[in-house]
């Protein structure tokens, strides 16, 4: 279906899997032993992840890329450590909770640890799909849940028998769009995520979420709008884009590339300074996100056509910026498959152009509006760092100069100069300070 640089080949993804599983049980034998000893008192969690590490062996799930072992063995190392720092041995017993272990453990795999009361689904091909309730509340997953799902169980729907039904069943549509494209790539994606844990959004905002920690779930927020107009497609893309969010984690944990941590881009996503290994995760991700829109629109119908491409449009203009800052960071002595990244988005990009080419000049415009609205940001965004005191790793910031207390832009999208704003706009917040940072 499209070119995909990142664990695509079946040999290179189980090579990437087994590889994981090796790293990870040495150092999950390391934490369980340093704890065996250390506070004789947890034994009994100890001794329940092991029995569960066995059993999830024999169901054939890989018991190193499951989140709920993840989250509680690598906040056990977090005790170990605070433990080495000084602190008493006794602080363990907080990372020992043998009972919310295996409730997290229950949510995530009902079929292998059958839950009492918690409701899930199973797709066709076997994905879990389990409401986002059954971990909202969990020691370890709750934070997750907030980031995702900021103020969760607030301003959302209720999730019954019926309504789990639904999300489920347009999940599992999504999911065959994905198979009916490229068989090769969603049978990886199926070993890449085997739960989805879900809610329902009021409205038309949908969510998604993964975390590098998290192997092998995500968090889907689907909007009452997204189910009411089954937009399977959309639902599709963004989908296959935290399949690869997880894939690339699971790429540079195991390779380890040197990625500097000291040089920070801009991020015309959010709207703020990341480091390099959080842009090749927004780059790739987006790129294939954009790829696999593109690629299902000849299955949409055509009244959902201009929301697909306005979507395509603000994705792409925002692609474009932040996959030319990428470059920067991209060095002879990185993997191919991450040197790959900023041209694969280079190549989501004209494919949406391609798209919005064959628009008439009316019909076009709001699009190229939307692209100037970003571009301005950008602006913006580089100038208001750079009067904070910050070096911007960005094509745009070559053309930015700072002399009392404003940024001029030679090549300007704007009017080019800029002063200091004394706060920093909202995600998305266009124009709202801009206006007032302008320099007549």
């Amino acid at each position: 279906m499209f070119f995909d640089p990142v664990l695509s080949d079946r040999a290179a993804y189980d090579t990437a899997r087994s590889r994981h599983a090796e790293g990870r049980k040495a150092s999950y034998a390391d934490v369980l032993d340093r704890c065996d000893a250390l506070c004789p008192a947890s034994a009994g969690f100890t001794r329940t992840v092991r029995s569960v590490m066995d059993r999830l062996d024999q169901h054939g799930i890989d018991p190193y890329y499951v989140t709920s072992i993840r989250a509680w063995v690598d906040a056990l190392a977090r005790g170990l450590r605070w433990v080495d720092a000084s602190a008493s041995p006794e602080l363990l017993g907080y990372y020992t909770e043998e009972t919310a272990l295996l409730a997290d453990l229950h949510a995530e795999l009902p079929d292998v640890f059958p839950p009492a009361g918690i409701a899930h689904r199973r797709t066709a091909d076997g994905m879990r799909v389990v409401p986002v309730e059954a971990v909202a509340s969990s020691p370890r997953m709750a934070a997750r849940v907030q980031e995702c799902l900021p103020g969760f169980p607030q301003g959302r729907l209720p999730m019954g028998p019926a309504d789990l039904d639904r999300v489920a069943a347009h999940i599992d549509r999504a999911l065959d769009l994905l198979k009916s494209h490229d068989q090769d790539a969603y049978a990886i994606l199926l070993d890449n995520l085997h739960t989805v844990f879900v809610t329902v959004h009021p409205g038309f905002r949908v969510s998604m979420g993964t975390r590098l920690d998290c192997p092998a779930t995500a968090i889907v927020g689907l909007s009452q709008e997204r189910l009411d107009s089954d937009d399977v497609a959309a639902t599709a893309a963004q989908l296959f884009h935290e399949n690869c969010h997880v894939k690339l984690a699971l790429y540079l944990a195991t390779e380890r590339p040197d990625l500097s941590a000291d040089v920070r881009f801009l991020s015309a996503f959010k709207n703020d300074l990341r480091d390099m290994e959080t842009m090749l995760h927004t780059t790739y991700t987006i790129a294939l996100e954009c790829l696999v829109r593109v690629a299902l629109t000849r299955d949409e119908p055509e009244v959902a056509r201009p929301r697909t491409l306005a979507y395509l449009a603000a994705l792409g203009a925002r692609l474009k910026l932040t996959a030319r800052g990428c470059a920067l960071g991209i060095t002879d002595d990185l993997p191919m498959p991450l040197r790959q990244i900023p041209g694969l988005a280079d190549s989501a990009c004209a494919t949406v152009n391609a798209l919005l080419d064959g628009l008439d000049d009316s019909a076009r415009r709001p699009y190229d509006e939307e692209v100037h609205r970003v571009l301005a940001r950008h602006e913006f965004d580089i100038a208001q760092f750079m009067l904070r005191g910050y070096d911007v790793a960005d094509p745009h910031a070559a053309h930015a100069v700072m002399t009392d207390g404003t940024v001029t832009f030679d090549q300007p999208v704007l009017a080019g100069r800029y002063r200091y704003a004394e706060l920093l706009p909202s995600v998305g917040d266009y124009g709202r300070y801009i206006d007032s940072a302008l320099v007549a």
